[in-house]
């Protein structure tokens, strides 16, 4: 059970970690975050470098669930302003959240796995730490089930991603952001 867990929010996390362009996250060495999940902790680190895939430099993203599962996430802000990731296995790019955006707008991963929509630009969630406001909210589907799971993504200008929805039910919040200039 906790394998298929892990594997889901390792899905949603690696298409909504730091997923949004540059007014929603700053790419920075320093930057942290801690989660709190249904059954955990996940925790978050900008690692200092670079990486090289193909012809781009990508932040390194460290994952670390309270289970002891790790793993790196690699990111970058393209020359138009776009967020996108790279994908290790398919050793491809897919766009996470474009520097202009529209309600409404929709893509989908460079795996067809995830689709994703803009929701909405001015929600408000309420977790056990925290209210956030003015949240940018972005759809998420996981097309790989027959039985589609729909997630609602929650991120904050200057912040990044703060929290996640799935049938209405919170299932991971923001609960420490800290810039660590060392």
């Amino acid at each position: 059970m906790i394998s298929k867990i892990a594997l889901t929010i390792l899905c949603l996390i690696s298409t909504i970690t730091l997923s949004l362009s540059q007014e929603y996250i700053q790419l920075a060495h320093g930057l942290s975050w801690k989660y709190k999940l249904q059954n955990g902790y996940l925790s978050i680190e900008v690692l200092k470098g670079k990486f090289k895939f193909e012809n781009h430099e990508y932040f390194g993203l460290t994952r670390t669930y309270s289970w002891g599962l790790r793993d790196t996430l690699y990111s970058r802000i393209d020359s138009v302003g776009n967020q996108v990731d790279f994908n290790p296995t398919t050793r491809q790019e897919h766009l996470s959240v474009p520097k202009n955006f529209s309600l409404n707008d929709t893509w989908t991963t460079d795996d067809g796995s995830w689709q994703h929509q803009i929701y909405s630009t001015h929600e408000r969630l309420v977790t056990p730490s925290k209210t956030f406001e003015d949240c940018l909210v972005i759809q998420a589907i996981d097309l790989r089930k027959k039985k589609r799971s729909l997630y609602l993504h929650y991120f904050v200008r200057g912040v990044g991603f703060v929290g996640s929805k799935k049938s209405q039910e919170l299932t991971l919040y923001l609960i420490d952001y800290t810039q660590n200039n060392n």
